[in-house]
């Protein structure tokens, strides 16, 4: 079984879930991000993926394996053909790829940009306990920035003035966000549980967990600097 890395990771690659097996084209890879965009080739589905989750959950497919494994076959010269009168090749159909939609929903005075596949992504029941306290978070974020752009994607739910300030995502047991550092002091630094290293070029490079309702306050501590910073 061939280990994947997100920096050699090609676009037109084919991978393959350790869990389910299915088999999934490369779509593109964003260098800067560490995400990629993979097609289930059954489903025809497109999922957005961080590269912790396909290094973590994905490999190689058996036939993308074997090709990089093999030899490379000598170069011979190529034998002289006489010329023939080719037939004229009628021109191929178009590929429809199943597009990402796109929505634009206005309520309350506040923007949601919210990303759709065609087909619904069933998703393992989250504790009861995380729900809840990520439903909080999100209505104290809407009142709080009620300007701000909301966008859902099927890893996480961002948000954004001039740029992202916030992302939320939600884990077993709980809520996780990921918030600009810049402009924090150290003691909000000290309360961040993860700060990832510059090199990894990502904005919003603070993490905070949210276990209990007390923790979404420092929550919105935290979501108010990177709020201001990302101005």
């Amino acid at each position: 079984m061939s280990k994947i890395n997100i920096e050699t990771l090609k676009q037109g690659e084919v991978i393959q879930s350790k869990k389910s097996e299915d088999l999934f084209n490369v779509i593109s890879v964003d260098a800067n991000t560490r995400r990629a965009e993979l097609e289930n080739q059954s489903t025809q589905v497109h999922v957005d993926l961080s590269a912790s989750t396909i290094e973590r959950w994905y490999k190689y497919s058996e036939e993308q394996a074997e090709s990089a494994s093999a030899p490379a076959k000598p170069k011979t010269a190529p034998a002289v053909k006489p010329k023939v009168k080719r037939a004229v090749r009628k021109p191929a159909a178009p590929i429809v790829r199943p597009a990402v939609v796109k929505q634009e929903i206005e309520a309350d005075d506040k923007k949601e940009e919210v990303e759709l596949t065609k087909k619904v992504i069933d998703a393992k029941p989250k504790n009861s306990n995380v729900l809840q306290l990520s439903t909080k978070l999100q209505e104290r974020i809407a009142k709080d920035y009620p300007a701000s752009i909301r966008k859902v994607t099927t890893e996480y739910i961002g948000y954004r003035n001039k740029h992202n300030f916030v992302e939320v995502s939600e884990a077993k047991t709980k809520v996780r966000i990921r918030v600009r550092t810049e402009g924090m002091s150290q003691e909000e630094i000290d309360k961040l549980h993860k700060v990832y290293p510059k090199s990894f070029g990502w904005a919003l490079d603070g993490l905070f967990n949210i276990l209990t309702e007390d923790d979404i306050e420092t929550a919105m501590e935290l979501i108010s600097v990177s709020y201001t910073s990302a101005l």
